[in-house]
């Protein structure tokens, strides 16, 4: 659609409409953790919280994005913005937002080691993550660090403040990597895997493999020595516990 071919009329349009650190307090840069200013359009903004089950590109508005490391802005520019998450995006939910970085926006300079030292080459998209379930705050960076100790691959992730149209959010947020398979295979150095999406669209392939030792395991059940060889199970044993003793009650993420 016209939102998302070259060169944009909306792109000229949208510099300059909000200013993402316009709204910011000096007050709130004030404490070392960094801090996210994101201005969305109001009718973006209600667009996307109205229709919480949309996806794709379609479902992606345009945005003002400052960050401020150390009380001081490092990066503004224009990015995209998503809805991010299963049951978070219901109404009534702490919502976490996914950013893009696209050429059609601007270049951007959005440094990947601003998200827990990642060390990705090529940073086209990340999160801005509410922490879940609320009642237990930092549940999930917890067991995020538990099970990065316990050496399973984790997306990386920085604690911070979020903005949202000139409003600080007092829930916990952070930023994190987006776990898909374009970052995935930067962080492996190859391609060769499969990654089965649960929460959405997964390849065919990797669908296919997964429902196939899926029955096998609960219709055909190895040895251990068998399942061994085709499970990592070391790493599958230290990623249940770190979600038992994080407490975390969404086992997919």
């Amino acid at each position: 659609g016209w939102l998302y071919e070259s060169n944009p009329d909306w792109v000229a349009d949208w510099t300059g409409r909000t200013a993402a650190h316009s709204a910011v307090d000096p007050a709130w840069l004030s404490s070392a953790r960094p801090l996210i200013a994101l201005d969305v359009a109001a009718a973006d903004l209600t667009d996307l919280l109205n229709r919480p089950e949309g996806r794709g590109k379609e479902w992606e508005r345009p945005a003002a994005l400052a960050f401020y490391r150390d009380g001081q802005r490092v990066f503004a520019d224009q990015v995209g913005v998503r809805l991010h998450g299963g049951r978070s995006r219901l109404p009534g939910r702490t919502h976490s937002y996914r950013i893009y970085l696209r050429d059609e926006y601007g270049p951007s300079s959005f440094s990947p080691e601003w998200i827990g030292g990642a060390t990705s080459r090529h940073l086209s998209r990340f999160v801005i993550r509410a922490d879940w379930p609320a009642r237990y705050p930092f549940a999930g960076l917890l067991a995020f660090a538990a099970a990065a100790r316990l050496c399973c691959p984790v997306p990386r992730t920085q604690p911070m403040a979020l903005v949202l149209n000139g409003q600080l959010q007092t829930n916990v947020y952070h930023l994190s990597e987006h776990v898909g398979r374009a970052a995935w295979a930067d962080r492996l150095g190859h391609k060769d895997f499969r990654m089965f999406i649960y929460k959405g669209q997964s390849e065919e392939a990797a669908e296919e493999a997964y429902n196939e030792l899926r029955h096998r395991v609960i219709w055909d059940p190895l040895d251990y020595k068998g399942l061994e060889r085709e499970v990592d199970l070391d790493n599958l044993c230290a990623y249940i516990f770190a979600v038992a003793y994080a407490g975390v009650t969404d086992g997919f993420q």
